[in-house]
């Protein structure tokens, strides 16, 4: 961005937003398939999820980054031997899909050609294992809930203990970093065991929270983790807390590719209150309520398909699946209005139904509407994928500002924030949802198109946000200067309809 500055009206405050319902599908299981335990992406991109008897599937085209799927195009499963349960699943490098029986005491690879089952016993009668991942070094890691012990896997099953928690101490959630490094946690202690195979040592780092459900490696390459009622990551100074929502009980952390994090759970109290959740790249927790959970509702566990950033989750008592459908699957929710007071050569725009009304009864020689409007979708205080909030300031008249300023960048809202406070009073962190273009190419999704941001090069600083290339040309050819992203200047991207 060329500035962070720009310009409003007069001290019209922010009516609250309604909160929207989140746009999830959630469907019942094809038969033959009940009971489905945590979501684990294909490294092709198909989701597989264990059921009773079965490791199942459901196969997706390659998705758009932000758009919505069309329907799984195959369905296929992998019997397993009779009386084999499997909790949890890992994918490694030689085609086979590895997993672990938590009753059973065992863990397990199919072969995904032949669909073969090997099932291997655990060491230890009471080793219970239910987490595994492949790590960078080649093997697959098994963590153990009964004796919370991690071992080493070797192709034909071959078991050798790496590391472990003091005695009557259970492992739940396992993940796989950088140079095959291990992160797991302590469900009895709220603490994070780091695990590096080439110092062979094992560091524990305590965790604001609950009970340690499951952990992760986000985007940022930090360690997070689903404490219950704290989120949390590991920096270089220590744990950084967050609190979801309001009575949720977070169990289950999947990291996606836009910086942001997703989770699961439930309120731990009342059944039927199933909870999705996102943690954005500002910090903010927002969850909302799964449809149709029902009495047998239990904690969603959740993962998310990197290749188009759509979160994926299953309800073990529902015999169900679903998804989180991203912001332009739905139509907007929202109209912002532009309005031009002449005699000042100042633009305004709002989604707020208040300030509408209000401008539209101003008396003439003010604020009249140009006939220009755009969707966009209501603030909430749920998540909506792809989507991010647009922040609002008010230039201060004492610092010779009159004006307001609009950024869907968590960033450029923040610079603001830091920077100019004695300028720009802070309004809002949140008046309309847009999503944000390519920060390289100004590119928006499918589904969306572009809004133009341009500052007027006058003392008396002003915005104007359009979506027309030829009011973009008329503004540029007055003297104002084109900010965004790419080489037109993009700012926003608006639902299409």
């Amino acid at each position: 961005m060329k500035r962070l500055l720009i310009a409003l009206c007069g001290a019209l405050m922010l009516a609250a937003s309604a909160a929207q319902a989140t746009s999830m599908t959630v469907s019942t299981l094809f038969a033959g398939c009940t009971q489905p335990k945590k979501v684990t992406i294909a490294p092709g991109g198909g989701v597989w999820f264990p059921c009773i008897g079965v490791l199942a599937v459901l196969y997706y085209g390659p998705g758009v980054y932000g758009a919505p799927l069309p329907p799984a195009i195959a369905i296929d499963s992998i019997p397993l031997p009779a009386g084999v349960a499997a909790n949890m699943l890992a994918f490694d490098a030689s085609n086979y899909l590895w997993f672990t029986d938590f009753l059973g005491n065992r863990i397990g690879k199919a072969n995904l050609t032949t669909k073969v089952v090997t099932t291997y016993a655990l060491p230890a009668g009471g080793d219970r294992p239910e987490g595994i991942v492949f790590a960078s070094d080649g093997n697959i890691y098994v963590s153990t809930f009964g004796n919370g012990v991690v071992y080493r896997v070797s192709a034909s099953g071959a078991m050798t203990p790496v590391a472990s928690l003091p005695a009557g101490h259970h492992i739940r959630g396992l993940a796989a970093g950088a140079g095959a490094q291990l992160v797991f946690g302590d469900f009895d202690d709220c603490k994070i065991y780091e695990y590096s195979p080439i110092f062979d040592v094992t560091v524990s780092i305590p965790a604001p929270c609950q009970k340690i459900y499951d952990v992760t490696i986000g985007p940022d390459a930090l360690v997070w983790y689903a404490g219950g009622t704290k989120i949390g990551k590991l920096t270089a100074s220590g744990a950084v807390p967050y609190d979801p929502a309001p009575g949720t009980i977070a169990v289950s952390i999947a990291a996606a590719p836009d910086g942001t994090l997703w989770y699961g759970g439930d309120t731990g109290i009342i059944t039927g209150h199933t909870k999705v959740g996102q943690i954005t790249t500002a910090g903010l927790a927002f969850d909302a309520p799964v449809p149709g959970g029902g009495s047998l509702s239990t904690a969603a566990y959740i993962a998310v398909r990197q290749s188009d950033g759509t979160p994926f989750f299953t309800l073990p008592g529902d015999n169900k699946y679903g998804m989180v459908l991203p912001a332009v699957a739905t139509s907007g929710t929202a109209t912002v209005v532009e309005y031009y007071w002449a005699t000042r050569d100042h633009y305004f725009i709002t989604a707020n139904p208040a300030e509408i009304a209000a401008l539209d009864a101003s008396p003439p020689g003010g604020w009249v509407r140009t006939g220009v409007t755009a969707r966009v979708w209501n603030a909430t205080d749920e998540p909506l994928p792809n989507a991010s909030p647009v922040c609002r300031f008010y230039g201060r008249p004492e610092a010779g500002l009159d004006s307001h300023f609009y950024s869907a960048s968590p960033a450029e809202c923040q610079a603001v924030i830091d920077r100019f406070p004695a300028a720009w009073q802070f309004e809002s962190r949140n008046v309309f949802m847009v999503i944000l273009p390519n920060p390289t190419s100004g590119a928006c999704p499918v589904g969306t198109v572009p809004v133009y941001r341009l500052f007027n090069n006058r003392i008396d600083v002003n915005h104007r946000y359009t979506g027309l290339l030829t009011t973009r040309a008329t503004m540029i050819a007055a003297g104002w200067t084109p900010e965004g992203y790419g080489p037109l200047g993009v700012a926003m991207c608006s639902p299409a309809q």
